[in-house]
């Protein structure tokens, strides 16, 4: 992504004129930062939890209304340094 293609999308989405070479700048001081953090060790657990529902039409007592199926998904993901491995649960209500 080149200053140019920065500065566009900076006043496309904010309405903000920034320089080519302002954001030059700015990206140099960024950079060694979000590298930093790229390669910073990592927690050891994580648990990412998906919920999602689907609704049906069902008849009750003489009239049809919707009723919602629940479905639920969470992943464990256990970290060693930088590696990791998944374990994944389903389940539904």
């Amino acid at each position: 992504m080149t200053t140019r293609d920065i500065q566009e999308i900076m006043e496309d989405i904010y309405g903000v004129e920034l320089s080519p070479s302002l954001i030059s700048r700015l990206t140099e001081r960024i950079i060694p930062r979000l590298e930093e953090w790229q390669s910073r060790v990592l927690s050891g657990v994580y648990t990412i939890i998906w919920l999602d529902c689907v609704f049906y039409r069902v008849r009750e007592r003489n009239k049809v209304i919707s009723k919602a199926v629940y479905k639920e998904y969470a992943q464990v993901c256990v970290l060693e340094g930088q590696k990791g491995t998944e374990q994944g649960f389903e389940g539904g209500l």
